[in-house]
């Protein structure tokens, strides 16, 4: 399952918190492709304040191995973590898939 949460803050923040089903089981994985238990995506704001490779797609990239963020990405890349975690579900289109959030949503 997928848990986003999103701030609005000097950009937004995804927090991504992998959930075990019994049928299939969906993960975080890493830029590598790699199952991991969370990471965390943070876009930079498209604005003259953060000058980036980017412009509007700009992110940095942490999981529990990392110890600093790491060097900016592109958002839109098929290279990123956010890629490899989303393309689980996109490779199963198919399959009856259930999202689940444990936030009440504001009006």
């Amino acid at each position: 399952m997928f848990c986003g949460v999103g701030l609005d803050f000097v950009g937004l923040v995804t927090v991504l918190v992998t959930v075990h089903l019994t049928s299939s089981q969906f993960s975080c994985r890493n830029r590598d492709g790699v199952s991991v238990d969370w990471f965390v995506g943070y876009k930079l704001p498209n604005s003259g304040k953060f000058p980036t490779e980017y412009p509007g797609a700009t992110f940095l990239y942490a999981d529990e191995a990392s110890e600093n963020w790491g060097n900016p990405e592109n958002l839109n890349s098929s290279q990123s973590a956010i890629a490899a975690t989303l393309s689980q579900y996109y490779k199963r289109r198919g399959d009856k898939v259930c999202y689940f959030s444990k936030f009440i949503p504001s009006s």
